[in-house]
């Protein structure tokens, strides 16, 4: 017997989670204001290079996503293998976001045990295979549907991934969510906290300060950030560059999927003077990636490196970023 729940494949990716509430929503126009409102705002840690939007599990405030949490010892406990788990979550219209090594699933391509985070959107208790996206072989966002034997094996096999507590795996810690698309939730769109939205980005605002209870887990380091229109800038003072020119290119195509959706929506006008800024923020984006890319391969091969013919290319897409936000604040 199949169990499919709808998935469709995110219109950005960037952290698995995010991918995740994308994905479910992207199914349902009525959450399109929702998803709209929110992927504003982007922080940076300045230390370790983490980086996502605002806030970090957007599920935790998304009225469309009800969301749960269970401790490895539940499932270890109750269910003889991983995937009857799994059978039981997906028959009652839930999706698995859950923590599992990488080695034993081989699209991963890794013989290092280590772990990540798919969702599990379909079984087949026929072919004993499971549906799963995430960031596979080269970091690559694409579907996988894995045997039964990976993925009880992935289960399993947890506490032989590198830094993983086995406590975490034994007591009552929550490392398994379960997310369940609410089809009884509306939502409006507020042009007021929209606006809210853009003021902040635009004015750097450190949201963990502000706003403490929203994420718990920066909290000690929440000093640490660097948050807004100000990432731009600061995108090559991180050991992960790669990763944040993934969180800005993310963060600039959604202003397209947004422009055109707030048109279609009458929120906002037709105009092809914003139009062709968003496009030449995503294309200048792009351009200084691929640059970074080429000085980066070129570091590596010869030791030599020109990183300063990018810092051009950052400033343009700050200017014409900040035109974009004000264009918004001024038309809504």
């Amino acid at each position: 017997m199949k169990t499919n729940l709808p998935f469709n494949f995110p219109m950005i990716t960037h952290v698995p989670f995010d991918n995740c509430i994308l994905g479910i929503l992207q199914n349902y126009p009525d959450t399109f204001d929702w998803i709209y409102s929110n992927f504003i705002n982007v922080y940076m840690n300045k230390r370790n290079g983490a980086d996502y939007f605002f806030p970090k599990f957007l599920w935790n405030i998304c009225p469309f996503i009800d969301t749960y949490t269970l401790p490895f010892i539940f499932v270890k406990n109750n269910f003889t293998n991983y995937t009857d788990f799994l059978e039981s979550c997906l028959k009652d219209g839930f999706y698995v976001y859950s923590i599992l090594n990488m080695r034993p699933i081989h699209k991963y391509k890794t013989q290092i045990d280590d772990d990540h985070n798919p969702i599990i959107t379909n079984i087949d208790t026929l072919s004993r295979t499971v549906q799963m996206y995430d960031f596979f072989y080269n970091g690559i966002y694409t579907m996988y549907e894995c045997s039964y034997d990976e993925m009880n094996e992935s289960f399993r096999s947890l506490p032989q991934c590198k830094g993983f507590n086995i406590e975490d795996y034994l007591n009552n810690y929550t490392e398994i969510i379960l997310l369940k698309y609410n089809a009884q939730q509306k939502y409006t769109f507020n042009s007021d906290n929209f606006k809210k939205s853009i003021k902040d980005f635009l004015n750097c605002t450190n949201l963990l300060s502000k706003y403490d209870s929203c994420l718990v887990l920066e909290n000690n380091d929440k000093d640490s950030f660097f948050w807004g229109i100000e990432c731009w800038k600061n995108i090559l003072q991180s050991p992960m560059v790669r990763r944040h020119f993934s969180l800005l290119l993310a963060h600039s195509k959604m202003w397209e999927y947004r422009y055109q959706y707030f048109s279609e929506k009458e929120y906002l006008n037709n105009s092809d003077y914003i139009e062709s800024i968003i496009s030449d923020l995503s294309n200048t984006a792009k351009i200084a990636l691929n640059l970074y890319l080429k000085e980066s391969m070129r570091k590596n091969k010869v030791g030599d490196y020109n990183f300063e013919r990018i810092f051009p290319l950052l400033k343009e897409c700050e200017a014409l970023e900040y035109k974009i936000c004000e264009y918004f604040l001024s038309h809504l």
